[in-house]
């Protein structure tokens, strides 16, 4: 529990005033995109629970976006196969990782010859 809090605060110390000021004016913005990412998640491990050897915890605990390091910790706990959660989980990152950049370069048409200003 000690390492958990250090951990706590190390991440909150890091965080700065001028992101929680941009995101406050947006805030509904961003809890829908964090709602809408845990129920893609969940309606996805319910996808992977299909499959014969994966019941519905495994898949939902494999899915969970965000949950690599954690879940995989405590799958054993909730009754999922510990194993199946942590392929599927560093599969998913895996896919994410590698197909990021395509998906910059190309759903948002990034010019690799321009300075990075957007408004040009």
């Amino acid at each position: 529990m000690l390492s958990q809090g250090m951990l706590a605060v190390t991440i909150g110390l890091s965080v700065q005033r001028e992101t929680l000021t941009t995101l406050g004016s947006h805030w509904p913005a961003v809890v829908t995109v964090a709602i809408a990412t845990v129920v893609l998640s969940v309606l996805a491990g319910l996808v992977l629970s299909l499959h014969r050897h994966v019941d519905a915890v495994t898949g939902i605990l494999g899915m969970i976006a965000g949950g690599a390091t954690g879940l995989v910790a405590v799958a054993g706990d909730l009754g999922a196969d510990e194993r199946t959660v942590v392929v599927a989980q560093y599969l998913r990152v895996a896919l994410v990782v590698l197909t990021m950049p395509l998906v910059v370069t190309y759903a948002f048409a990034i010019d690799a010859s321009s300075d990075g200003d957007p408004g040009r």
